[in-house]
C-alpha cells in the first residue's frame, strides 16, 4: 500500500527549515517504524495548486503501521510535522498487480 500526502508549508515556514526537518528527523526516525518498507518527501515544482510538498509512504503492512503511528516516536514526529505544515490531502492507494517496474 502506498500513502501519499500533498502538504503545504505554514506561513513563515521556509522550505529550508521543512527540509532540514526531514533530513535530519524525519527520514532519520522514520527508518526504525516496522509497518514502513520507504518514506520519501519530494518537492513539488512548478504550479502546484498551494502544495509544497508530496510524501510517499510505502507501507509493508497497515495493521502495523496503524501501531507505529500509536508509538511516542511518531507522535513526536507528528507534532513536529504539524508545527511546520499542514496535509491538505491524504490518498491510499492498492497496486493493481503485477504492475511494471522499470529498474
Amino acid at each position: 500500500m502506498l500513502i501519499i500526502h500533498k502538504i503545504k508549508l505554514k506561513d513563515g515556514v521556509t522550505s529550508l527549515d521543512f527540509e532540514n526537518w526531514v533530513k535530519e528527523k524525519d527520514y532519520i526516525a522514520c527508518s526504525s517504524l516496522k509497518g514502513v518498507n520507504r518514506f520519501a518527501v519530494h518537492r513539488v515544482q512548478g504550479n502546484s495548486d498551494g502544495v509544497d510538498y508530496v510524501e510517499i509512504i510505502f507501507v509493508n503492512n497497515l495493521n502495523r503501521f496503524e501501531q507505529d503511528m500509536q508509538t511516542t516516536l511518531f507522535k513526536s514526529l507528528e507534532n513536529d510535522f504539524f508545527a511546520l505544515a499542514v496535509v491538505v490531502e491524504e490518498v491510499k492507494l492498492d497496486l493493481v498487480s503485477p504492475g511494471y517496474n522499470w529498474i
